[in-house]
């Protein structure tokens, strides 16, 4: 969990490319360049897993020692909120 969290917070250090996507690097394979690919969006996916892992851990981290009727109230309005880069 601990190493979880640290590549959450070092994402912007350790990300190769910026989350959003670039429309001429579409669907390409893994490669030194791109060691997850692209996606659809041209969206490294590495970069977007890092990236994730942030907004995963954040919910986590505010109420993982919280009661567990408050951990589900949390992890059911964090589904609503809107929150990551925008694209």
């Amino acid at each position: 969990m601990a190493l979880f969290v640290a590549l959450a917070a070092l994402a912007p250090a350790l990300a190769p490319y910026e989350p959003c996507g670039r429309l001429d690097e579409r669907l390409l394979p893994p490669s030194a360049g791109h060691w997850f690919g692209t996606d659809e969006l041209g969206r490294d996916v590495l970069s977007r897993v890092l990236y994730g892992a942030g907004f995963a851990a954040d919910p986590v981290a505010a109420v993982g020692a919280g009661p567990p009727g408050a951990r589900h109230r949390a992890g059911r309005g964090r589904g609503y909120v809107a929150a990551g880069p925008t694209c």
